[in-house]
């Protein structure tokens, strides 16, 4: 049985690294803007619950 190649450290931190990126900015932005700009920044900060809870819908986990 050959043994599984380790992944890249790369690969395995690129989307929770853009996911941080992502929420920190919305959280920033949330911080700084006022009015509909509001909803924007709301939804970027929700996207770090958003991407793994349709990941692991998608898997049937």
């Amino acid at each position: 049985m050959k043994k599984a190649k380790p992944l890249p450290l790369r690969r395995i931190f690129l989307i929770p690294a853009l996911l941080f990126a992502i929420s920190l900015g919305g959280l920033i932005w949330a911080l700084l803007v006022d009015g509909p700009q509001d909803v924007l920044a709301a939804l970027a900060v929700g996207l770090c619950l958003l991407v793994p809870a349709l990941y692991a819908f998608r898997r049937g986990g």
